[in-house]
């Protein structure tokens, strides 16, 4: 079984992954776990060399991948990280090929040098299940009971628990 594990909506996530666990579990099948951003560069053009992904990180705020075409998949360079969105579509200088399902929201306000591919801003399910079998093929699985979903930071709900409960 091969699991989109974010970043993305909480609750999305969860019932995402607590159901691929259940599957996995039922029939006794290992389990991997995908980078949701890395889908979607997998399906950009395979001339590009590297493509940035964002996706919506709500209260104004992206999710940002970075990604190198290293021939037969694409390589996260870094750690998946989340910015404030107009100050990081703000400090765009140079040209840059960005991609994700932040475009739908943000893509007026990119400065005109980069490349916005808005045709590849979801992955498809036929990505996560390539990018699941090239994983499992070299014994990337995971641990079923710890397995989760991939989170940045905490849901508003925690953030604002903690806001009331501070003393």
């Amino acid at each position: 079984v091969g699991i989109s594990l974010g970043p993305g909506r909480f609750t999305g996530l969860r019932i995402g992954v607590t159901c691929a666990k259940t599957f996995a579990f039922a029939v006794g099948c290992p389990i991997t776990g995908i980078d949701t951003l890395q889908a979607i560069a997998e399906e950009c053009p395979e001339e590009l060399s590297e493509v940035t992904v964002i996706a919506d990180a709500q209260r104004g705020d992206l999710y940002v991948g970075n990604y190198r075409n290293e021939g037969s998949q694409w390589i996260r360079q870094a750690p998946i990280t989340f910015h404030p969105a107009k100050e990081w579509i703000g400090s765009r200088s140079e040209a840059e090929t960005v991609t994700g399902p932040a475009l739908e929201r943000w893509v007026g306000e990119f400065p005109v040098q980069c490349t916005l591919l808005v045709d590849h801003t979801v992955p498809e399910a036929k990505t996560i299940c390539e990018i699941a079998n090239r994983q499992l093929e070299t014994g990337d699985t995971a641990n079923i009971w710890g397995l989760e979903p991939y989170y940045l930071r905490k849901s508003s709900a925690e953030e604002q628990w903690e806001h009331r409960n501070r003393k």
